[in-house]
């Protein structure tokens, strides 16, 4: 394939992953159709069709890339940061931000756990927030055998954060209790 046929091509993939994610947001995975999904693209429904098998797969690319997106803004709000407690809590913070956000909310908290199976959510889950979450607890010196469950403890605390903060509890309300939380889990 030409260059500027595969560059044509990716142009055409990001497009289309874009329109489904805003429309996936706004309207949820039943209420949007590969028809809508390639209309706002400006493409056809082959064009889809050439790039995920159905519109299932094409939502779980739009929910791996919601979660990488969050992953990405906690890895962001983290990087100049040297304490491993104050990297864990502005880190869980950014991403209770990113998921709650009104681009990823229903496809990360509504659509995503209810249309992606089980095993695939999981991995995407492991994939994303476990990583960062791995590397905060290696940094705070988190004993070795202790890790699987800080790190369960605390990845279950912030999807319960994302989950109020989505229905309207304001994010600054979780500053003073998740550092205690994040203090007494990784020090114990």
């Amino acid at each position: 394939m030409p260059r500027a046929t595969r560059d044509a091509a990716e142009r055409t993939r990001m497009a289309l992953l874009s329109s489904a994610a805003m429309l996936f947001a706004e309207r949820g995975f039943h209420a949007v159709s590969v028809v809508d999904v390639a209309g706002s693209a400006g493409v056809s429904r082959g064009a889809v069709y050439h790039n995920w098998a159905d519109k299932t797969a094409l939502f779980a690319e739009v929910v791996e890339h919601a979660h990488a997106d969050a992953a990405e803004q906690a890895a962001v709000a983290t990087a100049e940061i040297d304490d491993p407690i104050e990297v864990l809590l502005r880190g869980a913070l950014a991403y209770v931000a990113a998921c709650a956000d009104h681009r990823h909310r229903r496809i990360l908290l509504v659509d995503g756990p209810a249309v992606i199976d089980r095993a695939r959510w999981v991995a995407l889950e492991r994939e994303y927030a476990a990583s960062l979450l791995a590397d905060a607890l290696d940094r705070a010196e988190v004993e070795p055998a202790k890790r699987a469950v800080v790190s369960l403890l605390l990845a279950g605390a912030v999807q319960r954060a994302v989950v109020g903060v989505a229905e309207g509890m304001p994010l600054e309300a979780l500053h003073a209790p998740l550092r205690a939380m994040i203090e007494a889990t990784v020090r114990s």
